[in-house]
């Protein structure tokens, strides 16, 4: 009898232990809004001031270098009359190649504002990285997804309870409209 009961009493034991492990292996799953958790942070507004300082530069550069190679586009078709074979096919090609540097130009530009967008991104992307990390461990979160990959979203559903944005902002020091008052 007592060998039933403490065989009863093993066996429930290892049930309930086997109970507890499966609790334990619950995972608890939340999502962020990245983008909105980056536009929110004021990082961002000195960010967007030096892009747009930079991108207005480049234009006004490329602006001059446009009117420069058609105020000699308009010259040409002016004087070109009166000008010999010779002169007019230096001049033709010299437009064209300042034609050609205005579109290089152009081409440098784009991709100089698109290396800078990245080198002031990639660290704020690895500040808020490391905020959900914390957000996460000090909730009990063991996975967070992002809402939302470049322009798709990413989650079917989601639940505003599970939403840690606004926990990741408060890391930072910044309280958002509402928690977070979304236009979808």
């Amino acid at each position: 009898m007592i060998l039933r009961i403490i065989l009863l009493l093993a066996l429930s034991a290892g049930y309930l232990a086997k109970a507890q492990t499966t609790q334990e292996k619950i995972d608890k799953v939340g999502y962020a809004d990245i983008e909105y958790v980056i536009s929110q942070l004021p990082d961002m507004k000195a960010i967007e001031a030096d892009l747009k300082s930079t991108q207005t530069h480049l234009r006004n550069q490329i602006q001059a270098k446009s009117q420069q190679v058609q105020k000699q586009y308009t010259d040409f078709n002016a004087n070109s009359s009166t000008m010999s074979d010779t002169v007019r096919m230096r001049i033709q090609g010299d437009i064209e190649k300042e034609m050609q540097n205005l579109e290089q130009m152009q081409q440098e530009a784009t991709r100089t504002l698109q290396n800078k967008q990245k080198l002031h991104m990639a660290p704020l992307y690895l500040k808020v990285n490391r905020a959900i990390s914390e957000v996460a461990q000090e909730n009990g979160y063991t996975i967070i997804l992002t809402q939302r990959v470049s322009t798709y979203d990413f989650l079917l559903y989601n639940s505003s309870d599970r939403d840690i944005s606004g926990l990741v902002l408060q890391k930072f020091g910044v309280t958002s409209a509402t928690d977070k008052a979304k236009q979808k």
